[in-house]
């Protein structure tokens, strides 16, 4: 199963609409242990996180593609020591880790995307896609700066250890500025509404916008 289709049915089966406050888990670090992927960090937080994975519906995600959780003790007197482990599940067909590290940033993006209560005469109907797939698509503040959506992708990644750079493009394909704000890349959509289509994809070296246009509809 590819990046797009994992996170595809992570949306779609989405069983909780609230949002996750990533900045609460930047303490979990992401590591490789004797061919083992871990998380480590406080206990109390990976005791959050894993509530996150089953409310969320990522754990049953990560069942899909061969692989399950455990929370492993190394000490259990204060204070508590642990750590989450994933291993392959028995007779099951699995993808490689890096795709499960790749699929747990992707799905945090999506949780960590920001819910703002925004006045409908100054918010702008914003659909926000990674893998080409559509992560979000609420109302945004006409003013929220794009490097505010931007900053979600780095804060997981101080989690997950990626080390792949993305940028936004905007409807047209060329790179959203982090420096403008959302209303630069609106449009007049359906029923006069104000509307944006943002798209994360990776950097592009060189300082300009990719050869190729994405489409967003």
């Amino acid at each position: 199963m590819c990046h797009g289709q994992n996170l595809r049915k992570f949306v779609d089966e989405l069983t909780s609409n609230e949002g996750v406050d990533i900045t609460l888990y930047l303490e979990l670090e992401f590591q490789f242990v004797q061919g083992l992927l871990c998380i480590k960090g406080p206990y109390e937080m990976l005791r959050r996180f894993i509530d996150v994975m089953i409310k969320t519906g990522m754990e049953k995600c990560l069942a899909f593609t061969g692989w399950m959780t455990a929370c492993h003790f190394t000490s259990v007197v204060d204070p508590v020591v642990a750590e989450i482990v994933f291993f392959r599940k028995p007779s099951t067909p699995a993808v490689s880790l890096d795709l499960v590290q790749a699929f747990i940033h992707s799905a945090l993006v999506t949780l960590a995307m920001p819910r703002l209560k925004a006045e409908a005469h100054d918010a702008i109907k914003t659909k926000v896609k990674l893998w080409g797939v559509s992560i979000f698509q609420d109302l945004l503040p006409r003013n929220l700066p794009i490097q505010d959506i931007l900053d979600i992708w780095d804060q997981v990644a101080t989690i997950t250890n990626s080390e792949k750079v993305m940028r936004l493009a905007s409807h047209t394909g060329s790179s959203a500025n982090p420096d403008f704000a959302l209303r630069h890349y609106s449009r007049c959509g359906p029923n006069d509404e104000t509307v944006a289509t943002l798209s994360f994809l990776g950097a592009v070296h060189g300082g300009g916008p990719g050869g190729n246009k994405i489409s967003n509809p």
